[in-house]
This record gives structure tokens, sequence and C-alpha cells, in this order.
């Protein structure tokens, strides 16, 4: 009867070990990813500042052109 409960705590115990190391690898999983998106949003961000002040930037030689035509 001991050697039944022995084992019977022995795989509870293996397999609790298990689930803790699942989630510690799900848990690092999701780090990486959200590490990866935060970095990928910052890139898109970038993109977004570099078109806004490309856009600033034209408008301003369209002004300009147009006030230097007479438009």
């Amino acid at each position: 009867m001991e050697r039944n409960i022995g084992d019977q705590l022995n795989k509870a115990f293996e397999a609790y070990r298990q689930v803790s190391i699942e989630k510690d690898n799900v848990k690092k999983e999701l780090q990486q990813m959200n590490e990866y998106y935060e970095r990928y949003t910052q890139g898109l961000q970038k993109q977004i500042e570099d078109q806004q002040q490309l856009i600033s930037e034209l408008e301003a030689k369209l002004s300009a052109t147009r006030q230097q035509s007479g438009l």
C-alpha cells in the first residue's frame, strides 16, 4: 500500500514538474513575442513619423511654389 502511495506521489510530482517547465517555457515565449512586437511597433511608429515629416516638407515646398507662381 505504501509503495502505491509513493508511486502516486512520484507521478503527481512529475506531472507538477512538467507543468511548471511548460509554464516557464510559455512565459519565455510570450516575453519574446512581446519584445518582438514592441520592436516592430516602434519601427512602424518611426515610419509614420518619417512619412509625416516628408508630408510636411512637401506641403511647405508646394506652398512656396504656389506663392512664387502667384496661385
